[in-house]
């Protein structure tokens, strides 16, 4: 059990797969409003640094809660069910490259201005302030 306010239900499977640590479902909850599943991560060590390499789902159970917790404007809100998309994250120089948006199982090509944008920035997203201006940007665009 996490000792934690806003995590719990964390579960991992990982296995080895020809000298590759592959981690093939990590889940957990978010304040009882998202249930979060990264798959398929793998490891990548390189000279430049470690990478970590996969996909992630959002499932979400609890939207309103979810809207307020991230400030989204009332005009900003949509009913989503799930948003998918495949992630790059340069462990040394704390940096994510997000790519390849599904929103409930529906392909978002108008989204690439947006992933484009926010890969160019160096900013990081484990920030609490940036990953919340993240969010909000997130659903202002998808709102249109």
């Amino acid at each position: 059990k996490l000792d934690n306010n806003y995590l719990d239900n964390l579960k991992l499977k990982s296995y080895l797969d020809e000298g590759n640590y592959i981690i093939k479902d990590l889940s957990f909850n978010w304040n009882r409003a998202l249930k979060i599943n990264v798959n398929d991560i793998q490891i990548i060590n390189e000279l430049d640094g470690i990478k970590f390499m996969g996909e992630i789902t959002f499932n979400f159970d609890d939207l309103e809660k979810f809207y307020s917790y991230y400030q989204v404007k009332k005009s900003h809100r949509q009913k989503l069910k799930k948003v998918k998309l495949d992630f790059i994250y340069e462990l040394n120089k704390e940096k994510i490259r997000l790519d390849n948006l599904i929103i409930d199982d529906v392909t978002n090509t108008s989204f690439n201005d947006f992933l484009t944008n926010f890969n160019s920035k160096e900013k990081t997203v484990f920030n609490k302030v940036t990953f919340r201006n993240f969010v909000k940007d997130f659903f202002s665009t998808y709102a249109g």
